[in-house]
């Protein structure tokens, strides 16, 4: 079932209120299908997170939120955790500025 906006953004803030309990956060973006409205019934929610933490962390330290916010969540939650460089190398040509320039900031 496709989410609706309100629904959306009580699973947004409550990612975030999660999250922060895991790691600073310096910026949020929500994007993909819900941002451009091409939700449909099997679509994830996907949330970039910008984190100065992100860097220091192992593999399964970052698998491991990640799923623990889909279980928070109850829902599909799709973690995309990026070290706080990744906000200063963001260009046009690639992932980190499809995000910033198509997705819609939420922190």
């Amino acid at each position: 079932m496709v989410k609706t906006e309100i629904e959306i953004k009580k699973i947004v803030k409550n990612s975030l209120e999660y999250l922060r309990k895991k790691l600073r956060i310096s910026s949020v973006y929500l994007f993909g299908s819900y941002v451009t409205g091409g939700a449909t019934y099997w679509s994830d929610i996907d949330l970039a997170v910008f984190s100065p933490d992100a860097d220091k962390m192992k593999i399964e330290d970052k698998a491991k939120i990640a799923t623990d916010l889909k279980l928070h969540c109850h829902t599909d939650v799709e973690l995309h955790l990026f070290s706080q460089k990744a906000l200063k190398e963001a260009r046009p040509t690639n992932f980190y500025g499809y995000i910033l320039k198509k997705g819609k900031k939420v922190f």
